[in-house]
């Protein structure tokens, strides 16, 4: 992740103060107090392929075909 901090006017105008990175703290210099903020950018990365590779309807269709399969059975068994 990138990061800075950037001070913020009293008239909304933003300004990037250059901070670098000291171990774990953002650290930067100024001459006064004033608002300050953190601002971030996540660096893009491939997001994980997630959930099943099976298409769920193909289960579905599976599930059904066991199920007929089992009545079948059941009452060829009973006859």
């Amino acid at each position: 992740m990138f990061a800075n901090i950037v001070h913020i006017a009293e008239d909304g105008i933003v300004t990037p103060m250059n901070a670098t990175r000291e171990g774990g703290y953002l650290v930067f210099t100024t001459t006064h107090f004033s608002d300050y903020a953190i601002v971030g950018k996540v660096i893009a990365k491939e997001i994980p392929k997630t959930g099943s590779p099976i298409d769920s309807n193909s289960l579905v269709g599976l599930g059904m075909l066991f199920l007929l399969a089992g009545l079948f059975i059941v009452r060829k068994k009973r006859a």
